[in-house]
């Protein structure tokens, strides 16, 4: 997974790591915890989340463009909708296919499904990316200050990295017997 913070300069596009929230659990976790958490026999754990100012999916043809959308109502990236520059910033997860963003300098940051990245209300109109395989986004308007003060660089890697080029989305429930 790859969390970068994505702007314009000077014609070229700037990636550098985005720092971000998340919530630790070390040692074992086991079912009974999170059960007991969720109905209310335990505290939950604070978790300090920021409303979005909107949600919504984008799918981009494969090709070229500039110009990422901001809030829901005018035109920007193939697909979207959104007027640049209308929300605080933007942040973006690859759910499908792949983006590059060229850095004016031959070369190009690759995201794939399960990275994400944030961008700037000054800079969403000015970025250019190319799309290919299908690239499907789901885009929040979050606040020009996200993530805060508490946000810290992400150690790199993974537990499970991920195979090919399909996001891995389970659905889990609950059964009569109460386990998940």
């Amino acid at each position: 997974m790859k969390a970068l913070r994505i702007s314009a300069q000077s014609g070229a596009t700037l990636a550098r790591p985005l720092a971000f929230p998340a919530v630790y659990r070390k040692g074992d976790a086991p079912a009974e915890w999170f059960r007991r958490q969720a109905s209310g026999e335990i505290p939950k754990a604070e978790q300090n989340l920021s409303p979005a100012a909107f949600v919504r999916t984008v799918v981009v043809r494969d090709g070229r463009f500039s110009g990422l959308a901001g809030a829901p109502g005018a035109t920007g990236a193939p697909g979207a909708t959104g007027a640049p520059g209308a929300t605080g910033a933007l942040l973006t997860f690859v759910v499908s296919g792949e983006l590059l963003f060229p850095d004016g300098a031959g070369e190009a940051t690759q995201l794939v499904s399960g990275d994400f990245f944030l961008v700037d209300a000054d800079s969403a109109s000015r970025v250019a990316a190319t799309a290919r395989g299908d690239c499907r986004l789901i885009q929040l308007g979050v606040a020009a200050d996200w993530p805060g003060p508490d946000a810290k660089l992400q150690d790199p890697g993974t537990l499970t990295p991920r195979r090919g080029d399909k996001p891995n989305i389970k659905r889990l429930y609950q059964g009569a017997d109460d386990r998940t």
